[in-house]
C-alpha cells in the first residue's frame, strides 16, 4: 500500500477530523488484534462483533486514525478516554461505506487496470489463471483467498500500490445489491462473469434471480468497460444480446472471438487444450486436469486479450498455474489418489468433479460429499439430482455422505437405482476417513467435495495421514 494521505481521506468521507493530525496513513484495518505502523482502523459492525468496542484495542496496537459512526462517536470518546486525543479520529454515517468509498478512491488514483471477475463457478481458477498471464511481464494485484465481498475487496484494493499494472478482483455475493455495490466500488476497466450456475439461491430465489445479481456488474461497470461475454452459457449469451458495450466473446463451440479448435486431451495431471484466438491457434498444455478448467481457460484467455496480451502471455501464463488449494488439487498416496475438491461445492461444480471422478483410470472409485449450502427451497431436489447423476455414471462404487442435507442426495441415488449398501451416511468428518480406510484397496480414486463450510479439508488432512 501507498501512503494514504489525509487530504483524500476528508475529500472522500466530505467530513472533519478529531483529535490529532496525520498526514498519512500506512495500512488499513477492520481487525484491532492486528499491531499496525500508522494504521488506520475501520470499526465496522457485524453479526457477532462490533468494532466500536474495540477502538481502544486498536490505538493501543499502533493505529493512528479510527473511523467511526457518527453516532457510536461520544461512546466511542467516553470508552478510550485520552487515548482518542492521540489519534486522527474520522466520523462518518457508515463505515462500511465509507471502507468502500475511500477504496474506490484509492484505486482511481493508481494507473493499475482494473479487471472484475464473478460468476457462479471457476471464478477463484479464472482469477488465477488470469493473474498467472498478466504477471509474465507485468506487476499484478489479485485478490486472495475469500476476500471477495464489501469488506475484503476493499482490504484487496489497498494492496494496489503505484507500480502495480493491474488489479485483478473477485466478486462473491449472497443476495441482490452486493455485486452493484463492488462495481461502484472497483469501476472496472474491463469485466467478466465465468457462467450462471444454481447458487446461492437461498439469497436470489431462482437461477433467474442468480443471472439478475451476477448482470449487476456489467450494469453497474462504467460505459467503457470491456465485457467479457461466455457464449456458451445460454443465459449470459442471451442477455449480453442488449449489452450495449464493447465485448470479447468466448465459447466451447460456437464460433467467438476466443474458442476452443477440438476435444482436450485429459492427462493424470495436466490438460492440452487447443484454442484460437482471433483466428489465430494456440496449444495450451495447463497443469490443472479435468474437463472443467476449459471454461476456466476461455474466459481468462478472453480477459486477457481485453489487456491487451499476446498469445505468448497467454500460453506461458497460463501453463505457469499453480493448483488452488482445494480445487481439483491431485494428491497420491501409495495406491491410492485423493482428488481435493473440498473449498466449496454446488451442484454444477459437484456434477464436473463427479464426471471427473468417473474418468479416472483406477480400479475403484470413492466419493465422499457433503452438503451444498445456500441452496434454499431447491436444496432437496438439486441434491436429488446430484444422486441421479451418480447413479447414471455407474462406475462410482461407494458414496460416503456428510450432512444435514445430503439425505436426499441419498434418496437420489437410490431412487435411480444406485445399490444402497454402497452408500454410508458419516456422523463426522472422523467418521467418513475412517469408512473410506475400510473401503479403499489399492489403484483407487477417492473425491472430496463440499460446501465451505463444512469443512471438507479436514477430511482430506486426515487421508493424507493414514492412506
Amino acid at each position: 500500500m501507498d501512503p494514504l494521505k489525509l487530504e483524500m481521506i476528508l475529500k472522500t468521507f466530505r467530513t472533519e477530523f478529531a483529535g490529532a493530525k496525520n498526514d498519512e496513513f500506512l495500512s488499513i484495518s477492520t481487525d484491532s488484534r492486528v499491531s499496525q505502523t500508522k494504521g488506520l482502523f475501520f470499526a465496522l459492525t457485524g453479526e457477532r462483533f462490533d468494532g466500536h468496542d474495540f477502538v481502544s484495542q486498536a490505538i493501543d496496537n499502533g493505529h493512528t486514525g479510527i473511523v467511526v459512526r457518527k453516532d457510536m462517536y461520544e461512546k466511542v470518546r467516553e470508552k478510550t478516554g485520552n487515548k482518542i486525543q492521540d489519534v486522527t479520529v474520522f466520523t462518518v454515517p457508515d463505515t462500511l461505506k465509507a471502507l468502500g468509498d475511500l477504496a474506490s478512491a484509492y484505486l482511481k488514483s493508481k494507473k493499475a487496470k482494473r479487471i472484475a471477475i464473478t460468476g457462479s463457478c471457476g471464478k477463484t481458477t479464472t482469477k488465477e489463471l488470469l493473474a498467472s498471464m498478466l504477471s509474465v511481464n507485468n506487476k499484478v494485484i489479485r485478490t486472495e483467498g475469500n476476500l471477495n465481498n464489501l469488506i475484503g475487496l476493499p482490504l484487496t484494493s489497498f494492496r494496489v500500490e503505484s507500480d502495480t499494472d493491474f488489479a485483478v478482483l473477485e466478486m462473491g455475493m449472497n443476495a441482490f445489491g452486493e455485486i452493484k455495490r463492488l462495481a461502484e466500488i472497483s469501476a472496472p476497466h474491463i469485466a467478466m462473469i465465468t457462467n450462471v450456475r444454481p447458487a446461492h439461491l437461498e439469497g436470489v430465489g431462482s437461477i433467474e434471480g442468480v443471472l439478475k445479481a451476477k448482470w449487476e456488474l456489467f450494469e453497474n461497470s462504467p460505459a467503457d468497460c470491456i465485457c467479457v461475454i461466455n457464449l456458451g452459457d445460454e443465459m449470459i449469451r442471451n442477455a449480453a444480446e442488449s449489452l450495449k458495450r464493447k465485448k470479447v466473446t468466448c465459447s466451447r463451440e460456437t464460433d467467438a472471438d476466443v474458442m476452443l479448435l477440438s476435444e482436450p486431451l485429459l492427462q493424470n495431471d495436466y490438460t492440452d487444450v487447443k484454442l484460437r484466438i482471433y483466428g489465430r491457434p494456440l496449444s495450451v498444455r495447463l497443469p490443472v486436469p479435468g474437463l472443467h478448467i476449459v471454461e476456466n481457460l476461455l474466459v481468462a484467455a478472453s480477459a486477457a486479450v481485453a489487456a491487451g496480451l499476446s498469445a505468448e502471455e497467454i500460453k506461458e501464463g497460463a501453463e505457469k498455474l499453480s493448483p488452488v488449494k482445494g480445487r481439483m488439487n491431485i494428491l497420491r498416496s501409495g495406491g491410492t489418489t485423493i482428488i481435493d475438491d473440498s473449498y466449496n461445492a454446488n451442484p454444477a461444480s459437484v456434477e464436473s468433479a463427479l464426471r471427473f471422478l468417473s474418468q479416472a483410470e483406477v480400479n475403484q472409485r470413492i466419493a465422499v460429499l457433503a452438503d451444498m449450502l445456500e441452496l434454499g427451497l431447491h436444496s432437496a431436489a438439486l441434491h436429488q439430482k446430484i444422486g441421479l447423476l451418480v447413479a447414471e455414471l455407474k462406475n462410482i462404487d461407494a458414496l460416503i455422505l456428510f450432512g444435514r442435507e445430503i439425505s436426499a442426495l441419498k434418496e437420489g441415488a437410490i431412487k435411480a437405482g444406485y445399490p444402497e449398501n454402497r452408500i454410508f451416511m458419516a456422523v463426522s468428518h472422523q467418521d467418513a476417513v475412517s469408512v473410506v480406510k475400510k473401503l479403499v484397496r489399492g489403484n483407487s480414486a477417492v473425491l472430496i467435495k463440499g460446501s465451505h463450510s463444512m469443512h471438507m479439508e479436514k477430511v482430506v488432512e486426515e487421508l493424507k495421514a493414514i492412506l
